[in-house]
This record gives C-alpha cells, sequence and structure tokens, in this order.
C-alpha cells in the first residue's frame, strides 16, 4: 500500500503524528500542552483543626502538641504540562489477529499544585531562605509571639516557638514522569469458539516531583513495574474471563529523608510484588425477545494480601497498613444478572 502521513496541529501546542508506513507498520506520536484546574476540595476544603509535633528549624526547638490548621487555597491556578508520546504499531500480515504497540511517555508539570504545611523540611527552608526579612509566603504558614526578625529574642526556643502553624494547598511543585508501554492483542479460534488475550505492560522509572527550597527530586513510592493480563474464552453463549493484575515490587527509600538526614533505618527497604487474579464465567440466554446474561464473578481468587507497608498510626489495630494504590479486600464474590431488550 502507499504510505499515509496524518499530521494534525491544535490550538495552543498541540501536535499530533499518525504515519502508517506500510500494512503491517504504523508510528505515532504527539506533542501537547495540557491544563488542569483545581477541583473543589483543593480550592475551597472545609477548615480543619488537629495537632502534632515537629522540629522548628527557626529556634532549633522542638514544638509539642502544636495547633495544626489545614484548610483549601481559593487563589489556586491551573496547573501547566507539556506531554511528549511516541510510539509504534506492528500488525504483521504472517500472524492473523496480532497487534503489539509500544509507546514512550514523558510529562513536565510546572505550577503543580501540591499541599504544603510549615511542619514540612522544604517549607522551613524556603521561609529561612528568606532571611533576613522572612517575608516568603511559606513563612505565613506559621504564627509565632514574636514577629520581628529584628527582635534579640526572635529565634530564642524558649520565648518564640510556634503557636499555629497551618497546612494548604499552593501551586508550588514541578513534577516529572517518564515511562513505556507496551500492549499486546491477540485471538484466535479454539474449540468451536474464540480465545482472545490482551497484556498491558508498564513500565515508569521516573515520577518524582520538586517543592521549593529542596535540592533533590523526591520520588514517589510506587511500583516501576505495572502489569495486567486479559484472557477471554466465548463459546456458544458461555464466556469465561481471567484477568491478573501483577504490582512490581515497591521501594520505601525517598530522596527527602536523605538530603534532611532523617534517614529511615528499615528491616527490608522493599515491598514485595503483588499478584490478584479474577476471575468470571457468564451465560446468555434468550428470554422474552431479549437478551438475558447471568454471571458469577470471583475476585482476587487466591486471597492475596496486599504487602504490609510502616505505619504512623498512634492506634495498632486500627486499619491493615498498606499503600493506598493496593486493593486489599480479600478474596470475594458477585452474582448478577443483566437483561438487554
Amino acid at each position: 500500500m502507499d504510505q499515509v502521513l496524518d499530521l494534525r496541529c491544535g490550538r495552543i501546542l498541540d501536535i499530533g503524528l499518525n504515519w502508517q508506513v506500510v500494512d503491517s507498520v504504523r508510528f505515532r506520536s504527539t506533542l501537547s500542552s495540557d491544563i488542569r484546574a483545581p477541583n473543589l476540595n483543593e480550592l475551597f476544603q472545609p477548615v480543619g483543626v488537629s495537632s502534632t509535633s515537629f522540629t522548628d528549624k527557626l529556634t532549633g526547638g522542638l514544638a509539642p502538641g502544636m495547633r495544626l490548621v489545614t484548610s483549601g487555597n481559593p487563589l489556586l491556578t491551573p496547573q501547566t504540562a507539556k506531554t511528549f508520546t511516541a510510539g509504534v504499531v506492528l500488525t504483521p500480515t504472517f500472524i492473523p489477529r496480532f497487534s503489539v504497540s509500544v509507546d514512550f511517555y514523558e510529562t513536565r508539570l510546572t505550577n503543580a499544585i501540591t499541599p504544603l504545611s510549615y511542619t514540612q523540611d522544604v517549607t522551613q527552608q524556603l521561609c529561612l531562605a528568606s532571611a533576613p526579612a522572612y517575608n516568603s509566603s511559606a513563612c505565613t504558614l506559621v504564627t509565632r509571639p514574636i514577629n520581628d526578625p529584628n527582635d534579640a529574642n526572635f529565634k530564642n526556643p524558649a520565648l518564640n516557638l510556634p503557636t499555629e502553624i497551618r497546612s494548604a494547598t499552593a501551586n508550588a511543585a514541578l513534577q516529572k514522569t517518564k515511562g513505556y508501554d507496551l500492549q499486546l492483542d491477540y485471538s484466535v479460534d479454539f474449540g468451536g469458539g474464540e480465545l482472545s488475550l490482551r497484556h498491558l505492560v508498564t513500565y515508569q522509572p521516573v515520577n518524582s516531583s520538586l517543592l521549593p527550597a529542596a535540592k533533590l527530586y523526591s520520588w514517589a513510592v510506587q511500583p516501576h513495574w505495572l502489569q495486567t493480563t486479559f484472557v477471554n474464552y466465548r463459546n456458544g453463549g458461555w464466556n469465561v474471563a481471567l484477568q491478573n493484575r501483577w504490582l512490581g515490587s515497591v521501594s520505601l527509600k525517598n530522596s527527602n529523608n536523605l538530603l534532611n538526614g532523617n534517614t529511615q533505618n528499615y528491616v527490608d527497604s522493599s515491598l514485595d510484588a503483588y499478584d490478584v487474579i479474577d476471575t468470571t464465567v457468564s451465560k446468555e440466554f434468550e428470554f422474552s425477545g431479549g437478551n438475558l446474561e447471568g454471571y458469577v464473578s470471583v475476585s482476587n481468587l487466591l486471597n492475596e494480601r496486599a504487602p504490609l507497608a510502616p505505619s504512623g498510626s498512634g492506634l495498632p489495630g486500627l486499619f491493615y497498613p498498606t499503600l493506598p494504590f493496593y486493593d486489599d479486600m480479600g478474596r470475594f464474590y458477585t452474582v448478577g444478572a443483566k437483561m438487554k431488550f
């Protein structure tokens, strides 16, 4: 066939490339400007009051039981990002109903919305960096008995520990992500029915953010590798589906801890990989001129538990300590029916 080149440009900086070189090879790429407006919670989160303890870097004293006020920030502005993707799609003619694609993506997000609290080392560093005036916006997150930097007792821990600290969202971070996606699809006639396979793989070595006054990027505590496999067999109204979700091991180390001398000691600094299998069996019936489908699903067939993660909770046993991206429901069953008219 003839080569086909589809080049599309959009408003601001949106460019798309779709190049069908031959029947079995297609290249694709995009370059875009992306915007996300702050959500309602980030803008107008109701004021909440709690207490916390932290080390005050200005005075060098330990501030126990400080009043911590948390709220949204109505002055937030939209986040802006530049995203680049490039990939190739292969559909070899000598393997019918088979395709595989590999894509690279990279995003640089500026003005990223992030919660800032005066308990954070980087926030205090940003305030201290504005000396001798101490007029940084980070300094507004703390209330002290003495606010005059020229006062002789301004850094006296006995007289000028904070009386209140605040936490609020701000357009303050720079965030970068980079990774690769692979997708494989294949279907074949088998035993009078159709057997189909889909395999998705993501490798994301970079997911890091840089806060004001920080000298090193802080990387997200998450697996670099994620894989999901779908196997489906359909025959004579019966359908059997299997789904396998695999998350790679997770490192608990963070550059901010290393930078600030707060190195956490772990017996094991990584979490094991997590693997879950789900299955569904369904059957279609003709019913009163419509279509009725009954199904039985078993989620987490092998009853796998998410790996335990260190928790700062002061109430041991209150909840199962694991990271939020794990779905730790254990094995559960669903029985139901769907009807189409």
